[in-house]
């Protein structure tokens, strides 16, 4: 007999008997089964010490619907990451996109089919567990440098590799059209956990390889008061419900509209490592404090990040540790420790100041990191244009350049916009394009690029599935055009760039 102690538990929320009854039938044998027949019991029974892993949820019900509980659930630190299941009757695009925007994860219509029941739940358990297990392996990353080639194989290489399909496989399965709209929704699911996964690969390997000192480094200038500004946007709620402000100041005059002000570093780089360092200001912060972050360029290039509350006496001596965290319910205890590693990278050094009058000042300190290679600082000047209507592929490509150095990408959708890119006259020294035979602007932006002067000598990189289109096999076979099979390794396309740096380097040094 199946141990029930080790089963997953499924939360079965309606406020009809009938729809539970049925419910509980389809997945008892499977799974353990709790019920609520209130959006308020359901609340009660997820935010608990024994919360369920999987929630079914109605969306009609009385007093509190299924959008309001799921939007509660996902506002709450212990409910937020359980995924939400809708169960509904209702099939308007409409109600579908409302309760993704409350945090659901899919949607199963009324009258329920068993086998689709089970196959949805079995995904998303899955799929969520391996998240979990990716998030809590990207907080231990190894330490010993003896692992060093076997990480970094496992990384780039072991897993990188099946993800992209994961990538690559839904975004041609979705142009098909004798798909069910569920598998078409799975399929979508699929590509966009392919893509969460890459981006936390990604993250924990630039993190290992600081940490063993195997990163390279390819400075670039970075505008940071657009960094600033962003970072600011994305914690705009945390900010919001604190009251906080921030002010942004250079050489201790307050920053206007227009002002800039750049470092030579890495722009993801210098992201994280001010993403990490502002969160925990405003974290720290007393409400409707005052956040101040100052850029100085003399006597050298100076970052000071600073708030009024104090960092507790009994973390002080460590702050910037690793897994050093006080007060945080999930703090892993990482960010200080990583962007401390950040900012060594780019030549910058990190200390802090805290006491009650003039609160915590987080101050980075960086050398003149302008001398690195002339190679190096030139690869971080090559331009790229990356063309694909499907966002997916646009970011596993943008991710692959990111990996050899190659900052300044223009990511387009659509053969027409990147037409008008390239009337405009920018500056290029690699194209990479999607082939879509039966697109006419495909084909005009494929011409154009072959018939302008301006364009022959930019390296020209053609992802497309077999067999090579007959348009395009002329262009492949004299060696003008390198050619990409779909779907493709992120190996197979890393070496065909860097086979082709040289050439991308001359055009830079011509410019």
């Amino acid at each position: 007999m199946e141990d029930t102690s080790v089963r997953k538990t499924v939360l079965l929320v309606d406020d009809i008997a009938d729809n539970l009854q049925l419910l509980r039938r389809i997945l008892a044998p499977h799974y353990r089964v709790k019920i609520a027949t209130s959006g308020e019991k359901a609340i009660a029974l997820a935010d608990c010490a024994e919360a369920p892993d999987l929630i079914l949820l109605d969306v009609m019900m009385p007093e509190m619907d299924g959008y309001e509980v799921c939007a509660e659930l996902k506002r709450r630190a212990r409910t937020r990451n359980i995924p939400v299941i809708f169960v509904t009757a209702l099939e308007d695009a409409a109600d579908e996109e409302k309760g993704f925007a409350a945090g659901a994860v899919d949607y199963i219509t009324k009258p329920v089919n068993p086998a689709i029941v089970l196959a949805r739940v079995a995904t998303h358990m899955a799929l969520w567990q391996a998240l979990a297990d990716l998030e809590k392996q990207n907080s231990i990353l190894s330490e010993n440098v003896r692992l060093r080639e076997q990480v970094e194989r496992i990384m780039r290489h072991d897993l990188k590799t099946p993800l992209t399909a994961f990538i690559g496989i839904p975004a041609l399965l979705k142009n098909r059209r004798d798909l069910p709209a569920d598998v078409v929704e799975s399929v979508c699911m699929l590509e966009k956990s392919g893509v969460k996964m890459l981006n936390m690969i990604n993250s924990s390997m630039d993190l290992y390889k600081i940490e063993t000192g195997i990163y390279k480094i390819r400075p670039v200038p970075v505008e940071m008061i657009r960094i600033v500004r962003q970072i600011e946007f994305e914690l705009s709620e945390l900010i919001n419900a604190r009251g906080l402000r921030v002010k942004i100041c250079i050489n201790g005059e307050e920053a206007v509209i227009g002002s800039r002000f750049a470092i030579n570093g890495e722009e993801t780089l210098c992201y994280s490592m001010l993403a990490n360092f502002l969160k925990n200001a405003f974290e720290a912060s007393p409400e409707n404090g005052l956040i101040s972050v100052t850029f100085y360029d003399k006597p050298q290039t100076s970052i000071r990040v600073n708030n009024s509350g104090e960092i507790p006496e009994a973390i002080r001596d460590k702050f910037l540790h690793k897994f050093v965290s006080h007060g945080k319910v999930g703090g892993t205890g990482l960010g200080g420790y990583s962007a401390s590693l950040m900012a060594r990278a780019m030549g910058g050094n990190v200390s802090f100041t805290s006491d009650e009058s003039s609160g915590t000042t987080i101050i980075i300190d960086f050398s003149d990191n302008s001398s690195s290679p002339m190679t190096e600082r030139r690869v971080g000047e090559i331009r790229a244009l990356v063309v694909d209507d499907n966002e997916m592929l646009l970011f596993t490509v943008h991710e692959i350049l990111r990996s050899i150095g190659l900052h300044k990408v223009e990511a387009l959708t659509g053969a027409g916009s990147a037409i008008s890119f390239l009337n405009s006259g920018n500056p290029l020294q690699l194209i990479i394009i999607d082939w879509k035979p039966d697109d006419a602007e495909y084909l005009e932006l494929f011409r154009q690029i072959q018939a302008a002067p301006s364009l022959k000598k930019i390296p020209v990189v053609v992802i497309g599935s077999l067999p090579i289109a007959d348009a395009l096999r002329p262009a492949v076979v004299d060696g003008s055009v390198e050619f990409v099979g779909k779907p493709f390794s992120p190996d197979v396309l890393l070496k065909i760039v860097e086979g082709l740096m040289n050439r991308m380097l001359e055009l830079c040094l011509k410019r």
